[in-house]
């Protein structure tokens, strides 16, 4: 444990390592990790308390045996109260690379700027003397966990929040900004009029797929432990590699992670596409919320691209929503300049949300 204040402030910042040996004081360790895991819950306020994540999915975090090297700092207010919070760690995979995550402030403390500045520096510095050269954030482990933060623009129209995406309080974005972050990449999701006109759209490629061959299975929720989820870890390594910051996960985190969420989902808009020999060669995982059908995560194999295949899961997806009442789509969470934007080039648009992922050089 470490432990700095400030001469001028009542802040207290604790430092925790992950690494402590079973020879540390348990009960300190204990309260840590509760104190730490509590921060969201007690410093946001509405809105920006949609898809809180709860205090002991965050516990479990921390507490993941994770191939790389963290350390997790809490700010302490008057009476000891947890105000901020911020975890770091070192790539394990791309060399001299860090990352920032876990970030939560109390943006009505008057010190507000003052924690966040005292919790980044420290940080930094952290990841500066462990050979780090560029830190980004804000990023919890990797991509695979939350990651990037919601960029507001003053001047949008109301438009609804959702709990898949980042949600955070505005200046959260600006503290870091202020800090000497840059933005490193920009994704958005946007929310689309006419799921009909995009059902039409897609059967084309569908009514190919079938005449290839090809077939479409629904996963399978009762069996998602033991059949489906071995086949998405193995669908999204090859899928995602490509993507910026893409690190391997193993099975048994990809497990820790997914599992508990897919459990708590609505799986009826998610299907695996199959080829004649019965092998499958990709997923497409959509949900409902609200009268939106939301496109969350598609991937196809190497070996099966440029056929249409997600386009004919989506349509899928599509029909099947509009059953269920849905009228409207998002394409979530889509990487600024990818391919799968196309989905929204010839429908109304409704509303944008854009996110936005810093970077610092050390």
């Amino acid at each position: 444990m470490t432990s700095t204040s400030s001469a001028h402030s009542s802040i207290r910042i604790e430092a925790f390592s992950s690494h402590f040996s079973n020879q540390d004081d348990a009960a300190w360790k204990t309260e840590f990790v509760r104190a730490f895991s509590g921060v969201p819950d007690d410093v946001r306020r509405d809105p920006y308390r949609v898809g809180l994540i709860p205090a002991e999915t965050w516990s479990n975090f921390i507490r993941m045996p994770l191939p790389f090297t963290r350390e997790f700092w809490v700010a302490f207010g008057e009476g000891g109260r947890p105000i901020a919070r911020l975890g770091a760690n070192l790539s394990p995979t791309l060399t001299g690379f860090g990352y920032l995550g876990f970030f939560e402030v109390d943006v009505a403390h008057r010190e507000a700027k003052t924690i966040a500045r005292q919790l980044l520096s420290t940080a930094l510095q952290w990841l500066k003397d462990r050979g780090a050269m560029r830190a980004f954030g804000p990023l919890t482990y990797n991509t695979w966990f939350p990651y990037r933060f919601r960029a507001f623009d003053e001047n949008e129209a109301p438009s609804p929040m959702f709990s898949w995406e980042p949600v955070n309080p505005p200046e959260y974005v600006s503290l870091w900004q202020e800090f000497g972050f840059q933005e490193a990449e920009r994704y958005h999701s946007q929310g689309l009029e006419n799921l009909r006109g995009f059902a039409e759209q897609t059967e084309p490629a569908y009514q190919a797929a079938l005449k290839r061959g090809y077939t479409f299975r629904p996963w399978n929720a009762a069996a998602i432990l033991e059949d489906e989820v071995p086949l998405l870890h193995k669908f999204s390594l090859d899928g995602f590699r490509p993507n910026f910051l893409f690190e391997p996960i193993p099975l048994e985190s990809f497990r820790q992670l997914y599992v508990p969420l897919a459990k708590k989902a609505n799986l009826s808009l998610a299907n695996f596409v199959v080829d004649p020999q019965g092998v499958e060669q990709g997923f497409f995982f959509c949900f409902q919320d609200q009268n939106y059908m939301v496109m969350k995560t598609a991937t196809v194999a190497s070996a099966a691209r440029g056929l249409g295949l997600s386009n004919a899961m989506a349509h899928i997806h599509a029909v099947n929503a509009l059953k269920m009442g849905c009228d409207k789509f998002v394409t979530a969470l889509v990487r600024s300049g990818a391919q799968s934007e196309s989905y929204a080039k010839k429908t109304p648009l409704l509303w944008k949300h854009e996110y936005i992922l810093l970077q610092h050089s050390l």
